[in-house]
């Protein structure tokens, strides 16, 4: 039996939870990822954060879990009247997003300090 791997990191800066993918989902088993993502849309509702920020650390692609995952993020943090940002977006997962219509619904700023600074003056 595998042990459960752990797929996305979480840190807290302040009022914002910053959520870090560790790797594209394909390395990882579909339970683990969803777990993972179980677990942060529980901090969401508990803590009732209004700012989210995931940090893509420049990695080249991630696949639709990911994808999903920063969609199901974003529409748990809208009940909190709260909104979600990406940071080191890479160009081609840049492409990819803008393909899907989802750069309208998340900003993509080019490096954690500068997201960071964005999301100070949202309320």
């Amino acid at each position: 039996m595998a042990l459960p791997q752990k797929t996305i990191d979480v840190e807290e800066k302040g009022d914002t939870l910053i959520v870090i993918p560790i790797g594209d989902s394909v390395s990882f088993r579909q339970a683990d990822v969803y777990r993972d993502i179980q677990h942060i849309l529980t901090l969401i509702q508990e803590k009732t954060y209004k700012k989210v920020l995931v940090d893509l650390n420049s990695r080249a692609y991630f696949g639709s879990m990911i994808i999903g995952a920063i969609n199901s993020m974003s529409q748990e943090v809208k009940k909190n009247q709260g909104q979600i940002a990406l940071c080191q977006v890479s160009d081609t997962m840049r492409e990819v997003l803008t393909a899907m219509n989802l750069h309208q619904h998340w900003p993509m700023l080019p490096d954690r300090k500068t997201a960071l600074k964005v999301l100070s003056v949202w309320k």
